[in-house]
């Protein structure tokens, strides 16, 4: 699970932020509006015109039920609605009432509104889950009347369809270290990216006192005595291996989800941390961490075989010099990892140029860095 962060300010479809990848927890600020018609063709928002919302792009990662849950605060309300955005043009949809919407809440009482079977969430307040299909586009709308509320926290869950039925056994260990029951949390869970199931993975934690060390679990709980960035890695046998910064807050529960990808035959697995200096094939310092990283799993996996693949970001044409700064920065990473003591025979690297971008029209800096990228391909 990877957490997600962001800042909508406004509705404008090349500003919103995507989470491509389930389940997370944020922090969103809202972004004041007033005399906004934007919703008026939609009969159930005539009373509750856009003032102070945010939007956002969800897509699904596999066939599931979506969770959500959105805490404003005990004294605060929101109201929230998903719209089937798939294929179309979001604001233009959405202006005319095109957009089929999914759920809607749109008079709650105060309190934490969602999207839930399970009784975290008040009856009145809660509506039953979506099934979405893999690539499913939902844009999700929070809406709130209280021009003093500036940030509320969200919480989304997908549950995969291969879940747990009540003849599997779970890979669940749970280590909770929580001693003082004033303090805001940290819940750190690993589970596998395909089937949402939980997995019990080696978890290193750098960057804070008393929680730095060393785990072998699926569930981790700890205190939280102030603010501060962490580092965590993680890996288990036939799983890509996992490495992420993550802010942790004081004065809220923090939830941090790792999803693992299962390792298989012709899989591509992106590490967009390998950044380069702009026009040359020279890594960032960042980028080394990951390179280190990516030279770890390899020398404890021998038997895996990688394509190490060069993306650049460039429109048009897949030009001359796009091919050849995308295969010297592959090549860059190939030779990297033979320094640091993987075989040769293991290794083969490829420059793509623009032919694979994610974005082939790049609207924001997101979306060029995104389609600047490294890609091992599982051989």
């Amino acid at each position: 699970m990877a957490v997600f962060f962001g800042i909508v300010s406004s509705f404008a479809q090349e500003e919103l932020p995507v989470v491509n990848i389930s389940q997370g927890t944020a922090k969103w600020k809202l972004t004041p509006k007033r005399g906004d018609d934007f919703l008026s063709n939609y009969k159930v928002f005539a009373s509750n015109p856009e003032t102070n919302s945010a939007w956002f792009l969800y897509i699904a990662p596999f066939d599931g039920e979506f969770n959500m849950s959105v805490d404003p605060g005990n004294e605060n309300s929101i109201s929230f609605a998903l719209f089937n955005v798939a294929g179309g043009e979001y604001s233009k949809d959405i202006y005319n009432g095109k957009a089929e919407i999914i759920r809607v809440m749109a008079h709650p009482k105060p309190g934490i509104t969602g999207l839930s079977k399970g009784d975290e969430i008040d009856s009145g307040n809660r509506l039953y889950p979506v099934q979405l299909k893999q690539g499913q586009e939902v844009l999700i709308y929070l809406n709130t009347q209280n021009l003093s509320l500036r940030s509320v926290m969200i919480n989304i869950w997908q549950l995969s369809d291969a879940r747990e039925k009540e003849d599997i056994v779970l890979d669940k260990k749970v280590i909770d270290l929580r001693r003082d029951d004033f303090m805001n949390q940290l819940h750190l869970v690993v589970k596998d990216a395909e089937t949402g199931l939980p997995l019990i993975a080696s978890v290193n934690i750098s960057g804070m006192k008393g929680i730095s060390n060393y785990y072998v679990a699926s569930d981790l709980f700890f205190d939280i005595d102030r603010s501060r960035t962490i580092s965590v890695k993680c890996d288990k046998e036939g799983y890509f291996f996992f490495y992420k910064d993550f802010e942790v807050l004081d004065d809220v529960d923090n939830e941090i989800v790792v999803l693992l990808e299962p390792l298989s035959t012709g899989k591509k697995l992106g590490l967009p941390e390998i950044q380069f200096e702009m026009g040359t094939s020279n890594p960032t310092p960042n980028a080394y961490q990951i390179m280190n990283r990516l030279a770890e799993f390899l020398l404890s996996n021998p038997e895996i075989r990688i394509e190490i693949g060069g993306h650049v970001n460039e429109t048009g044409d897949n030009s001359f010099a796009a091919r050849k700064i995308s295969e010297a920065r592959a090549k860059r990473v190939y030779n990297f990892l033979i320094e640091k003591g993987v075989e040769k025979q293991r290794l083969e690297y490829k420059g793509y140029g623009n032919t694979e971008m994610i974005y082939p029209m790049p609207k924001n800096h997101h979306e060029e860095q995104a389609n600047r990228r490294v890609e091992i391909t599982i051989l």
